[in-house]
This record gives C-alpha cells, structure tokens and sequence, in this order.
C-alpha cells in the first residue's frame, strides 16, 4: 500500500500550479468606460429626436468608415455603428447599425484612424448631420468625443480568436475552459 503523503502532496502542487497558471491567464474583460448619466440611445433613435436628445451622453462603437478634417480643425470620424460587448468594443458577430460622426476637437493621426479599424467613443450627442452614402442622401447623428478606444487592428470579418484556456496531457486528453 502505498503512502498517502506523496499523493496528497502531488495533487497539492498540482492544485497550485493550475491556480498560478489560472492567474497569469487572466484578462480584463470589463467595461473600459463608466456607464454612470450614459442613456441606452441607439443611433436611429438619435436621428429621430436631435432635439429632444441634444447633450444626452453616449457610448457607441464600431468600425471607423473614414476620417474627414473639419473646419474648426478637429477631426470628423465616420463610424458604422455596431452593438458593443459586455467589455464595450464593437461586437462584429452583431448586424451593423446605422453610421455617426463622432466630433474629435484635435487632429489624428490618420494611419492609425484607419478604415476598418474598430473604435470606441464616449460623448454627447451633438445634433444630426445631412451628407451622403454613395449616391443617397444620409442623417448621421453627431456625437462630440469626451474620450475614446481604438482597438487593436483586426480585419472585419476576420475569425475572433476564442478566449479560454486549452490544456493537453498525455495522448489525446485534453481540457477545455471557454
């Protein structure tokens, strides 16, 4: 029979391992912005009532469509909105919504505001914009930055990479946390 002290001091080395491995595994999947005064507005429903909704604070995402200079010499972002996460970035699994303008009172620098980058903006709703899509005439809320979020690049449409831990032992054994 064997000696129960070096399986229990085994499984002890083994339990804290695991632990260490859990911690350094660790990732911040929570929101970035405060969402305290934010109102659940969508940008339809900002195109629907300027007025009513004028300064009004938002958070939005999506993917940056293209960046214009203004004439006060800011920066006007053409963003296609889309749903965030629980962590606020962009949810591109979800349909996209319709595009805004976010205001950016500095200027940018312009490869890193790139098309198809995914981005984040907190702000106020700043009234209701008409310009163009291709040939259609277009309504984009507009929405004055107080602080944003550029994402790390990923390609629209590229496949999101799993989060979890995957661990192999022996031959064929594998455990799996998603």
């Amino acid at each position: 029979m064997l000696a129960p002290f070096p399986v229990l001091l085994v499984m002890r080395c083994c339990a804290l391992m695991l632990a260490l491995l859990l911690a350094g595994c660790a990732t911040d999947s929570g929101p970035r912005f405060d969402r305290q005064g934010v109102r659940a507005i969508d940008p339809a429903q900002a195109v629907d009532g300027p007025e009513v909704l004028a300064g009004e604070a938002v958070i939005w995402g999506g993917v940056i469509a293209g960046v214009q200079a203004r004439e006060d010499g800011g920066r006007a972002i053409e963003i296609l909105h889309y749903p965030l996460t629980p962590a606020q970035r962009p949810d591109m699994a979800a349909d996209p919504g319709r595009r805004f303008i976010a205001q950016h009172a500095g200027d940018l620098d312009r490869e890193r505001y790139a098309r198809q980058r995914r981005i984040t903006v907190v702000g106020r709703l700043d009234g209701v914009q008409r310009g163009q899509v291709g040939d259609y005439a277009y309504s984009y809320p507009l929405v004055r930055i107080t602080d944003h979020e550029l994402w790390p690049e990923q390609a629209v449409g590229a496949p999101r990479r799993r989060g979890g831990l995957r661990l192999g032992i022996g031959l064929g054994v594998r455990i799996g946390i998603d």
